[in-house]
């Protein structure tokens, strides 16, 4: 009996286009994936972040006439320290004018998924007004206590 060499010959194109196929699922798959573990990371390191402030504000609010407006950039670092007044996209956070029942932070350079992602999180919480963010720009939110 003698085989064809037409048979031993290896795999057809259609076979190849398969396996590439296949192959080019699996890493799309992965980047979405890694894209979407790193965005939820950075997500809940702003919170992580916004929390420490908020309860950092409170703080130095509490026994003092002026509330709020003691609520300066200096004074939130010695609370924090320094790592807290860093985003995590680098740029230092900072804050706008305090009130007696609110004051306004902003963290520079999130990216466009991070600030949708916070938004939401943000706004569950009546506190929170004015949250805007900007893709490569700035996450803005005011925090006022009466709310």
């Amino acid at each position: 009996m003698r085989r064809s060499l037409r048979t031993l010959a290896g795999a057809t194109l259609l076979e190849v286009m398969l396996v590439l196929s296949i192959v080019a699922l699996i890493i799309l798959m992965s980047v979405r994936y890694y894209q979407s573990t790193t965005t939820a990371s950075q997500t809940e390191q702003v919170m992580g972040i916004i929390s420490a402030l908020t309860a950092a504000a409170d703080n130095l609010s509490l026994g003092t006439a002026g509330g709020y407006s003691n609520v300066t950039a200096s004074n939130m670092t010695s609370v924090v320290g320094t790592s807290n007044m860093i985003s995590p996209w680098s740029g230092n956070i900072t804050f706008g004018s305090g009130t007696t029942t609110s004051y306004t932070v902003n963290i520079p350079k999130p990216t466009a998924a991070v600030c949708t992602a916070v938004i939401i999180k943000l706004k569950t919480n009546s506190k929170f007004t004015n949250v805007s963010c900007t893709g490569g720009g700035t996450l803005s939110y005011t925090y006022n206590s009466t709310c």
